[in-house]
Parts: C-alpha cells; structure tokens; sequence
C-alpha cells in the first residue's frame, strides 16, 4: 500500500511523525474515495477485473481534491495500479483477491476490504 522504496533518509528536514500522520489522513481520503467509486461500478459491473481497478485508481489519484488535500511527496508513498509488478497480465482478467500484502496496490488493498474478500 505504502511504497517501502522511499526510505526516510530521502525525507531531508521533514518531521516523520508529521509526516506519518499525513499519509494517514491521505490513506483515509483514499479510501472514501474508492468506496465511492467502487459503489458506483459495482452497482453496473459484475466482475472485478484489473481494467476497472486501474480506472478506479487513476480517477481517486486524479481527484482535484484529493491533489489539493495531500502534499506531492504524501501522494507518492501510495503504491499505483499501473506500477504493481502482476499488472503485466491482462487488464480484462479478474482480480486475484488471494495476493499476499506485500506491496500491493493501495486501490487494491481498499476494493478487497470493500468486497470483504479473504487476505492469503
């Protein structure tokens, strides 16, 4: 969910407790975010497939107020759709709930919390 490539030596003159708490309010406007968009889709679409969670993913990370709320280098801690390592497959497949937890997509992490799917 949370990119664990971005070591806190490269956060030069930043409080980490400050910034700790600012990737959890982003984490929580995330999340309403998603749920909204997910209640949206699922109410036209049946299956999960990884197309829809990338479309979910780039529309909340897109969100004008999203950006607005959350700081740059806030925003870059969250592990994308597009950069998960599995997104090489394709798109029109479903969604492999049974992924372990490391780093996974936080669009992913939330939609599985949201469908109340198993973790592995």
């Amino acid at each position: 969910m949370v990119d664990p490539g971005i070591p806190n030596n490269r956060l030069v003159n930043v409080d980490v407790a400050n910034f700790e708490r600012a990737v959890g309010r982003a984490m929580r406007d995330l999340e309403h975010i998603v749920v909204v968009l997910l209640e949206d889709v699922t109410r036209t679409n049946g299956a999960t497939t990884w197309r829809m969670l990338r479309a979910i993913d780039e529309q909340a990370f897109g969100d004008l107020g999203f950006q607005s709320r959350h700081d740059g280098p806030v925003r870059a801690v969250f592990v994308r759709v597009e950069e998960y390592r599995l997104t090489a497959i394709d798109y029109d497949t479903q969604v492999n709930w049974s992924c372990d937890d490391t780093g996974l997509p936080a669009v992913y992490l939330i939609a599985r919390r949201f469908f109340g799917k198993p973790r592995k």
